[in-house]
């Protein structure tokens, strides 16, 4: 499975990246804002699972939820 991190806070991000090296999942992408993740998207980045933080700065990752299910429904 390949795997994107969606957090503001870059502990966060490397701790959940760390903690999935043992496993047969990879992290193409780990982002720290909703505007990045979706630039990724729109260029290709591949994503089967997508670890979102739900309280961030910029957005609310509720809000990043419901995007990805209008832009990107499979």
């Amino acid at each position: 499975m390949k795997v994107a991190i969606l957090d503001d806070h870059e502990l966060i991000r490397v701790g959940i990246a760390g903690v999935l090296q043992s496993t047969p999942h990879t992290i193409t992408l780990s982002v720290p804002t909703a505007d990045r993740l979706f630039e990724a998207l729109q260029a290709g980045t591949p994503c089967d699972i997508l670890l979102l933080d739900i309280l961030m700065p910029d957005t609310n990752g509720v809000d990043v939820a419901q995007r990805l299910r209008n832009d990107y429904p499979s």
